[in-house]
C-alpha cells in the first residue's frame, strides 16, 4: 500500500490523492488502510519517509572508482546530482516543498531522512578518505558547503524554473564542488596525512 500511495501522491499531489485510489492501486480496504495509518495526513508522511528511506539506499549502493580521492568525489558529486534532477526526484521535492507550510512535520521528515542523508553520504566520503585528517566540524562543515554547492543550486533551478540544466551548468557546478574540496584540502598541510 505505501508503493502505491507513494507513487500516487508522487503523480497527483496530496490534494489530489484520493484514499479510494490507493485502495484501488494497492487492494485492501479502508479500514486496513485506517489502521496501518490513521488518515491521509499519516500515510503522507509514511510516504516521505519511504521515497526517503529509497533515495538512501540508492545513494548507499553507490560505488565510486579510482585510486584518487578527487576522481572519486567528483563521481560522487556527479551521481548525486544525477539523483537530484530525476523527474522523480524533482515531482518529490516540489510535493514536499508545497505542503510544508500545511504539514510541518513533512518537511522535518524530509530534512531529517532526505537532506541530512545526501550530507551525510558527502561526509561519510570526505571521513573514509586516507589522506584527509579533520576534526568532526570541520567535516560537517565542509559536506554542508559541498552538499549546497551541488544539491541545492541545480535542484532549486529545475524544481523552480521547470526545466533541467543542460550539460555544461552541471559539470560547472560539479567543478565548482571539486574546487572548494581542493581550497580547502590544500589551505592547510596539515589536512594531508602520510601516505
Amino acid at each position: 500500500m505505501l508503493v502505491a500511495a507513494s507513487e500516487l501522491f508522487l503523480a497527483h499531489g496530496y490534494d489530489g490523492l484520493r484514499l479510494d485510489d490507493v485502495i484501488a492501486e494497492a487492494g485492501g480496504s479502508k479500514i486496513s488502510l485506517y489502521r496501518s495509518f490513521g488518515d491521509k495526513e499519516k500515510l503522507f508522511e509514511a510516504c516521505v519517509r519511504h521515497i526517503c528511506a529509497g533515495y538512501e539506499a540508492d545513494i548507499r549502493k553507490l560505488t565510486l572508482g579510482g585510486d584518487d580521492g578527487i576522481d572519486q568525489f567528483r563521481a560522487l558529486a556527479e551521481a548525486l546530482v544525477k539523483m537530484a534532477l530525476t523527474d522523480r526526484q524533482l515531482r518529490f521535492y516540489r510535493l514536499v516543498m508545497g505542503n510544508t507550510t500545511r504539514f510541518p512535520v513533512i518537511g522535518r521528515v524530509w530534512y531529517e531522512n532526505g537532506l541530512l542523508t545526501i550530507k551525510e553520504a558527502t561526509r561519510d566520503f570526505l571521513e573514509n578518505l586516507p589522506w584527509v585528517a579533520m576534526s568532526e566540524r570541520e567535516l560537517e562543515a565542509l559536506a554542508s558547503a559541498l552538499h549546497g554547492a551541488l544539491v541545492f543550486r541545480l535542484l532549486n533551478e529545475a524544481a523552480v524554473l521547470g526545466h533541467q540544466p543542460d550539460a555544461q551548468r552541471i559539470r560547472d557546478t560539479v567543478d565548482m564542488a571539486v574546487a572548494i574540496l581542493e581550497t580547502r584540502l590544500s589551505a592547510d598541510a596539515s589536512w594531508l596525512a602520510p601516505l
